[in-house]
């Protein structure tokens, strides 16, 4: 019941839009998969999957249950390399990921 109550006051109208939720609740998950890969090499995120599921799912955890909403899991289930044509030589960071590519 607690929940519901936060859920109606902080997601108000969003509640209404399933598009609206939609994009909140991916946002707070491509925030929590970026910021757990950054804490791992490549090798941590191929060879220790559950750790970072794990580390997932506290991050999005706590950040959803601020609106009251709740995580009933998370799984992994595609690991795989963005096409080198889509990175930018450009953008710094691409262009240190085309260099460890290469």
């Amino acid at each position: 019941v607690e929940g519901i109550a936060t859920a109606a006051q902080t997601l108000g109208q969003r509640t209404l839009s399933p598009e609206d939720l939609r994009m909140l609740v991916e946002d707070k998950f491509v925030d929590a998969l970026r910021a757990t890969a950054a804490q791992m090499t490549m090798h941590e995120l191929q060879d220790t999957r559950e750790n970072f599921v794990q580390g997932v799912q506290n991050t999005v955890a706590e950040d959803l249950s601020k609106n009251g909403l709740e995580l009933e899991s998370v799984s992994l289930t595609n690991f795989n390399q963005t096409s080198k044509e889509h990175f930018n030589p450009n953008n710094a960071f691409d262009a240190e990921g085309l260099t460890k590519l290469t």
